[in-house]
């Protein structure tokens, strides 16, 4: 449902953890599952389209190298959204690239290009097509801040486009 005015504000907050399940040291190369909880927005939020109202998730799988300038991340999910006034959930997948450039030994700088694929309330494929780019700080080992921007158009509303600003933190233990 495509609104008729631009919606702002909060959408769903995600607690994840990334487990690192398989590391080559020879060829830099690993793989690592990325689990996701997307806590539930509310009812007007839900509405303007903001977010999903009930508990949802994500299964991500991430194939990283390290690379002469950074890092190169091939990421892979699939996801379910729970809608608060429906018994159908949607389901998606994600695919994307991301490669991360190492400015200092504090700072990165990352771009996810990708597809996401959804079934709208009629059942049909719509493909979501995205851009972000991010910076990364690293005040220590242990701990990343990130910032970026995200702008994204799918094909069932193309003259809709979105962006979203988001943010987030990593603890490394």
């Amino acid at each position: 449902m495509a609104n008729a005015s631009p919606a702002s504000g909060w959408g769903n907050p995600v607690l994840g953890v990334k487990w690192r399940l398989w590391e080559h040291e020879a060829s830099k190369t690993s793989l690592a599952l990325k689990p996701e909880l997307l806590l539930p927005v509310g009812a007007g939020d839900e509405a303007a389209e903001l977010g999903v109202g009930k508990v949802s998730y994500t299964l991500n799988a991430i194939v990283s190298r390290e690379t002469v300038f950074g890092s190169l991340h091939f990421n892979v999910a699939f996801n379910r959204d729970r809608r608060r006034n429906s018994l159908e959930t949607e389901r998606g997948m994600r695919y994307s690239v991301a490669p991360v450039w190492d400015l200092s030994t504090s700072w990165k700088l990352a771009l996810d290009m990708g597809l996401e694929t959804t079934r709208n309330g009629s059942g049909i494929r719509v493909r979501s097509r995205f851009v972000e780019v991010g910076a990364i700080y690293s005040p220590d080992k242990n701990q990343d801040w990130a910032l970026g921007f995200i702008r994204s158009a799918d094909n069932d509303s193309p003259e809709s486009i979105r962006r979203t600003v988001t943010g987030g933190w990593t603890l490394r233990f």
